[in-house]
């Protein structure tokens, strides 16, 4: 029985054992402090701006023709102007010229009774009418400014430059029917984006 007693004292000292052993594991468990574990997670987003379109027009003076002296025949004179357009729009712009008013396509001088007409449409400086004006963008065809815009500059994608600079004429065949004085009009450029 000895035999029998000493394995149950075995058992009962590794059950004692055992019992111990869990009971410290559960107490250090709650004593040590919990370890929390990492959590990740990922998103991704677009973020983005809209930039509108702009577009600016200048011109560095006004195109005046100065000074003419008449002949019979009429005497052509040409000046020329720089109008600069400056935009952002990827697809390019379309610049206009008119006359600021519409009710008024002459060139006239204060207190005079005699004007300066619009020239027919496509006309060289040899074949322009007398007393007669227009504009160009070649120094050779001149055309009527009226009061519609008409299209002198087309500059299309992709647009490689913010600012690109356009050459105007503006001419006039003067005679001596016409009175002494200074004929002006007012021309607007008009630049719109594509």
């Amino acid at each position: 029985m000895k035999t029998e007693k000493t394995n149950k004292e075995r058992w009962a000292n590794i059950g004692v054992f055992l019992a111990f052993t869990m009971l410290g594991s559960i107490s250090f468990s709650f004593l040590s402090p919990i370890a929390p574990t990492n959590a990740a997670d990922t998103m991704t987003t677009t973020t983005n701006a809209v930039v509108n379109k702009v577009i600016s027009i200048t011109s560095a003076s006004d195109f005046a023709l100065g000074t003419v002296t008449p002949t019979d025949a009429g005497a052509f004179k040409s000046v020329s102007g720089t109008v600069t357009v400056k935009t952002n729009s990827v697809d390019g712009y379309k610049l206009y010229i008119a006359l600021n008013s519409s009710s008024q396509t002459d060139l006239t001088a204060s207190g005079n009774t005699t004007s300066v007409g619009p020239c027919a449409s496509s006309v060289t400086s040899s074949t322009m009418v007398k007393d007669t004006w227009g504009y160009s963008t070649d120094n050779t065809n001149f055309y009527p400014v009226t009061s519609s815009n008409a299209q002198i500059a087309a500059v299309s994608s992709p647009l490689t430059q913010l600012t690109n600079s356009h050459t105007v004429y503006i001419g006039a065949k003067l005679s001596t029917a016409l009175q002494s004085g200074t004929y002006s009009n007012t021309v607007k450029f008009t630049a719109t984006t594509n």
